[in-house]
């Protein structure tokens, strides 16, 4: 089972601005520090900390963990950054600026500004997945009895009046891809599946035949026997983040369009050891 971090384990670890600055160094930077403004090794830390932690010695500037990064403006005291990506992938339908704000103690447009920017270091391009990799794919949608009168359709069965959703998980990475697609039939599935894993891919799906001749090393499962996959240690596929909100989606009325993009998910989050871009927003 993958790591998982609570929410108290999360405050108690990010206790102090001291420790969370520790952990976005880390994160950034690793074993070596570089300028955040020219890149450059030849780095003397500071024992004062004044005007910043660092300066370089090749461009002769001071800079800090959040030079050249989303945390750069405004002044939000790391330890709520730092809250906040642990926040961001562990609420199953997101969260509002407004509760981010009383979340963190903040005003609600710092609140709005820090959402949006996270939000943008993770939706980035990735790389074909090597596998093995799980894919899923569902349908997204309210109920017609949660609809208005006026809006309910009674020959609505299956797929029809919601969108399709897709999902390709990285086992070795944990990260995901996900998009909303205009229909689940075989072409758009293998192509979304092709789009996004390398030839050699071992992949990993339910028995749909949508996923049959799949031009990849290819094994099903088929949840009605409970049968697993064999050799895989995982007897389940483990469903993307955009296919977890199905449940809250039944009994709302939130429309998904495929013509827009879902974000991609960060690296093995919400074990709050994840890899991430700090660039510039």
């Amino acid at each position: 089972m993958r790591a998982h971090t609570s929410l108290i384990e999360a405050v108690r670890r990010f206790h102090n601005e001291e420790v969370s600055e520790a952990w976005f160094v880390e994160k950034r930077w690793g074993g070596q520090i570089r300028c955040g403004h020219c890149n450059s090794e030849n780095i003397l830390v500071r024992k004062n900390r004044r005007p910043m932690p660092f300066y370089c010695r090749a461009c002769r500037r001071y800079f800090s963990v959040r030079t050249n990064t989303i945390m750069q403006r405004p002044k939000i005291p790391l330890q709520k950054w730092a809250i906040a990506f642990y926040l961001f992938p562990t609420r199953p339908k997101g969260i509002s600026s407004v509760q981010l704000a009383k979340d963190l103690g903040i005003s609600q447009k710092h609140a709005w500004r820090m959402g949006h920017r996270i939000r943008e270091c993770w939706n980035k391009s990735l790389e074909e997945f090597s596998g093995p990799v799980e894919v899923d794919e569902a349908y997204l949608g309210s109920k017609e009895r949660n609809k208005h009168g006026w809006k309910r359709n009674s020959t609505n069965m299956g797929g029809e009046g919601k969108s399709a959703v897709a999902g390709v998980l990285n086992r070795p990475t944990g990260q995901i891809q996900a998009a909303a697609l205009p229909d689940a039939k075989h072409a758009t599935l293998q192509q979304f599946v092709h789009d996004r894993t390398s030839p050699e891919a071992k992949v990993y799906s339910d028995g749909a035949a949508a996923y049959r001749n799949l031009d990849r090393d290819h094994e099903a499962v088929n949840h009605g026997v409970e049968e697993p996959v064999h050799p895989s240690p995982y007897p389940r596929l483990v469903h993307a983040p955009p296919l977890q909100q199905r449940p809250h989606l039944l009994h709302h009325q939130h429309p998904i369009s495929f013509s827009c993009q879902l974000p991609q998910s960060p690296p093995i989050l919400p074990a709050l050891d994840a890899g991430f871009t700090l660039a510039s927003v």
